[in-house]
């Protein structure tokens, strides 16, 4: 019967520069994920903020809503459009057939009433 020849792995030496290289290495593994996440929390507190900021713009034409000029801001945003000759041409973006429909409805209603575009240019005047 052959004899089985089992052989041992070497066994790595470790030494205290090795200890010391792997410490080092799994530190600043650690402290890139610290900073990644920091980033992350950062860049999410910057977005909502740009969020927050946009939608108190935003809270600033409702009137257009509630007195009945428009069923909604994206009508609103739409006939804005229609409502200057120097707008040659709006992209609008839908994701549904329902949403296509509600521009299509809002353009067939028109520019927006000169006193509503009035009204508009006193909350927001433009680009200076």
């Amino acid at each position: 019967m052959p004899e089985t020849v089992t052989s041992t792995p070497p066994r790595v030496q470790r030494t205290p520069a090795t200890d010391l290289s792997a410490f080092r290495e799994a530190e600043q593994a650690e402290l890139d994920a610290q900073i990644a996440e920091l980033h992350d929390q950062s860049t999410r507190a910057k977005v909502a903020a740009k969020e927050s900021e946009d939608a108190a713009r935003a809270h600033a034409f409702n009137f257009l809503v509630a007195e009945g000029i428009v069923g909604s801001l994206v009508e609103a945003a739409i006939r804005f459009a229609l409502s200057k000759p120097e707008i040659s041409t709006a992209m609008i973006g839908t994701a549904s057939l329902d949403q296509f429909e509600q521009a299509v409805a809002a353009a067939n209603r028109g520019p927006l009433p000169a006193a509503a575009l009035e009204r508009l240019t006193r909350i927001h005047p433009g680009p200076a």
